[in-house]
């Protein structure tokens, strides 16, 4: 495209007058769905239950069983101890969310537009994307609620009793040299609850990230190798973390200041397996409607979701409280004593 045809009196180029023409004559972008822009929920749960919900109901009820007894003797009996029947105790897991975007759309004003269809397709994405953000910011809340006292504070692990995964007043204060011995620490409170060893993801924020990348064992272990952008709140290249590269970095985990005046943020750990969540759009609520059938003035365009989250197996939810080290540049690797 060139923009000599839309020249300003003052000769430069009129980028704004190029564009306009330019919306006039190429194909319109494509639609993006609402999610299509996914957050990572969706990665670092499973919807083996909730999802099915979304059209046939909002409530499912399952029984957990309990274990089996173990009878011992010495050499071999003769008789058996009179058998046991397992024990069922009655759950409930419902979808509780929902969230939706109303906007009012006025049409003298979209008349006025070059491309009309342009913009209603934008609008479209930012709805998606807004509603996303609220998506995933409820699930971080709902997290916080779902830690296992054993797998939290100084004395977690359900076994030994003596990780120390800090508190909000003791945090953990993290730098170069220490950052990746913590997500070792997350990774034992859950094994100590004997979950299976693989399929563990956990949850970051931005400057943890970047104290990871800065890393001692993180130069170490990719002296000569490049490293990709995260992309989609997945965060590539941290296969030495104990849940492999499931890194996933989000802005929700803001920091938070404790009786002792310093910034705080949680880190959350977690088995997929143990979270059952489910989303999806409710279709006779959404879409663009008319809200004057007479004069047609404006149209109202409205997009609704619901949601929900569940806990099946509350052992799998850890989380440790953390704290940037105030000297941690001193502790960068490449030092005399790094």
């Amino acid at each position: 495209m060139t923009t000599q045809n839309y020249a300003t009196a003052a000769g430069q180029p009129n980028m704004i007058g190029g564009m306009s023409k330019f919306y006039e004559t190429c194909q319109a972008p494509e639609i993006l769905e609402i999610f299509r822009c996914n957050t990572f929920v969706d990665a670092i749960t499973t919807q083996q239950r909730l999802q099915g919900l979304i059209k046939t109901g909002t409530e499912y009820t399952y029984n957990r069983l309990s274990d089996p007894i173990v009878h011992d003797g010495y050499d071999t009996n003769s008789e058996f101890a009179s058998p046991s029947t397992p024990v069922a105790s009655e759950c409930k897991i419902r979808l509780g969310y929902n969230a939706y975007t109303h906007e009012k759309l006025d049409t003298m004003q979209l008349k006025r537009m070059v491309n009309e269809e342009v913009y209603r397709r934008d609008r479209t994405k930012r709805h998606g994307a807004v509603l996303a953000q609220k998506h995933q910011s409820d699930f971080m809340c709902w997290l916080a609620s779902q830690v296992h006292p054993c797998n939290e504070g100084k004395t977690a692990g359900a076994s030994s009793g003596m990780i120390d995964l800090g508190s909000m007043n003791s945090p953990i204060l993290l730098n170069p040299r220490n950052v990746l011995s913590v997500f070792t620490l997350l990774d034992q409170a859950l094994n100590e609850h004997n979950l299976p060893m693989g399929n563990k993801a956990v949850v970051i924020n931005a400057p943890i990230l970047s104290m990871i990348k800065m890393s001692t064992g993180m130069a170490i272990a990719n002296t000569g190798a490049g490293f990709n952008q995260y992309i989609n709140g997945l965060c590539n290249n941290l296969d030495f973390l104990p849940c492999g590269n499931n890194a996933y970095m989000t802005n929700c985990l803001l920091p938070v200041k404790n009786a002792n005046n310093q910034m705080v943020v949680p880190i959350y750990y977690l088995w997929k397996d143990a979270i059952d969540t489910a989303h999806g759009m409710v279709d006779e609520y959404s879409g663009i409607f008319e809200s004057d059938k007479t004069r047609s003035v404006y149209s109202v365009q409205r997009d609704f979701i619901t949601y929900g989250f569940a806990n099946i197996y509350c052992q799998g939810v850890a989380r440790a409280w953390v704290a940037i080290d105030p000297d941690w540049q001193s502790k960068l690797p490449g030092g005399s004593c790094a």
